[in-house]
């Protein structure tokens, strides 16, 4: 058996650090580019996605959920939502109105984001008349959220525990449960 010699070995390790580093640039580009699919680990052009099922605080910004042909969100729950953004893009702070059935009133929730820099949220403060939630997260290796730890004002603090079962073709996720309790996310794709 022939021996590899030097050269070859040389090229085989350049090749594969040039594949790393070519990925690295793909991700930042898309981050850059796209930072509301990095936000939502996102994988693909996707158009839209309806979560069925469990669904925690409205999976950051909503249970449906629409972008443009650039990424960007452009609907949540069929209204158009008030986003602010910061220089990269990305969703800084995110409000709406909603109903306090239990107060029977009206009220605006607001969420402000904070981002590592894969673009990954590492915070949200969400804040509504009643109360104020500071939500950590920690991400799988596929970059899906594994758990979300809430800390609140008048509750104490809590951990959700996120485990996916089902992804489609793109790697994105079609089938989780949220500490034990199924949802199902129907995923539409820019052609």
């Amino acid at each position: 058996m022939k021996k590899p010699n030097v050269i070859t070995i040389i090229a085989i390790i350049s090749l594969m650090a040039f594949g790393g580093w070519q990925q690295a640039v793909a991700q930042i580009h898309d981050a850059n580019e796209n930072p509301d699919y990095v936000m939502l680990n996102l994988k693909g052009k996707v158009k839209s996605y309806k979560i069925d099922g469990e669904v925690s605080y409205w999976d950051i910004v909503g249970s449906k959920v629409e972008f443009d042909r650039n990424g960007k969100i452009i609907g949540v729950e069929g209204n158009t939502p008030k986003l602010l953004r910061n220089r990269k893009g990305q969703i800084a702070k995110y409000s709406y109105e909603f109903y306090a059935e239990e107060f029977e009133e009206w009220g605006t929730r607001s969420s402000e984001f904070t981002y590592n820099q894969d673009g990954q949220i590492t915070n949200i403060l969400i804040t509504t008349p009643y109360d104020k939630w500071n939500n950590g997260f920690v991400y799988d290796r596929n970059g899906d959220i594994a758990f979300w730890i809430v800390k609140s004002s008048i509750d104490p603090e809590w951990q959700i525990v996120y485990k996916y079962q089902e992804y489609d073709q793109y790697g994105n996720w079609t089938k989780r449960t949220i500490d034990g309790v199924p949802s199902v996310r129907t995923i539409t794709y820019w052609e």
